[in-house]
């Protein structure tokens, strides 16, 4: 081992904490994201299987679910990128990623604001 490599100790009691904190908010983020799958699906099925000639509310309906899968979607899958991507700013030396969390942040916002069924998970996440 050569004596410019650089060592670090263990994580202090700050990093473990913020660590928890993360896998306890994508753990709830993806648990309730699987609710939402489950419900979405089975309001999909139904809107389409229900009757023989499907109506203009149906298919309004219909469609309005399936944005809020997406919209669902990209609001779990940009939290996970959102803490992926924040974990190398604990280094000793960070990257410089602050335009890219600045860009995820704004994208977050706007996924959440559309996605309107995921407001009691940061209520919960809050209060963590």
């Amino acid at each position: 081992m050569s004596s410019q490599t650089q060592r670090t100790g263990p994580l202090s009691d700050s990093d473990v904490s913020i660590v928890a904190r993360w896998f306890v908010e994508t753990a709830i983020s993806y648990l309730l994201y699987g609710v939402n799958v489950v419900i979405s699906f089975t309001a999909l099925y139904l809107l389409k299987s229900t009757s023989t000639r499907i109506t203009r509310a149906q298919i309004g309906l219909f469609c309005l679910t399936i944005l809020m899968l997406v919209m669902s979607t990209l609001s779990a899958f940009l939290t996970t990128a959102f803490i992926l991507v924040e974990i190398p700013l604990n280094a000793i030396n960070p990257p410089d990623v602050t335009s890219l969390l600045v860009d995820l942040n704004i994208v977050e916002i706007y996924a959440e604001r559309l996605n309107c069924g995921e407001h009691g998970y940061y209520i919960l996440t809050i209060s963590l």
